[in-house]
């Protein structure tokens, strides 16, 4: 008699007799609930084993892919977050400039103070060249309405 080799199924090619997919191998009735039935189909067959990882793996992959997406884009970048994000280089123009800025007095005065100039400029801070000149202009105001105590 010809020998046989198991094949992707995991069963050899029957001539005679039958393969027990479902159940026990003492020919009893299969079980009713349908996560027994599973495991004994994934336990005796290397193409279910394959299968249920390969579906298990794309699970996981959609999953991961769909947090992704949900997440991507919900960061808000305002001009304080990337001066803050980037502060080095803010430090290192300023020392060009002759003028020391220190991070907790720059974010005070981008969200409290400048935005009470009444000059347009929002709490989260800006880059319109316009209105950092009227910032400017309003800080070194040599008269009471200026802001001395801003300038280093």
């Amino acid at each position: 008699m010809p020998r046989h080799l198991p094949n992707l199924f995991g069963e050899a090619p029957q001539i005679e007799g039958f393969a027990i997919l479902i159940g026990d191998e003492e020919g009893r009735p299969p079980s009713s609930a349908p996560s027994e039935v599973l495991l004994s189909t994934l336990c005796r067959n290397r193409a279910a084993k394959a299968c249920s990882v390969l579906l298990g793996l794309c699970l996981v992959t959609i999953i991961c892919v769909l947090l992704g997406l949900e997440t991507m884009g919900q960061t808000v970048t305002t001009p304080l977050s990337l001066t803050l994000s980037h502060w080095r280089d803010v430090q290192d123009y300023a020392h060009n400039q002759s003028v020391d800025v220190h991070k907790r007095k720059w974010i005070t005065l981008c969200s409290s103070e400048w935005p009470t100039f009444d000059v347009g400029w929002p709490w989260d801070g800006t880059f319109n060249p316009q209105t950092i000149f009227q910032v400017k202009e309003k800080t070194m105001d040599p008269g009471p309405q200026g802001h001395p105590d801003q300038v280093d």
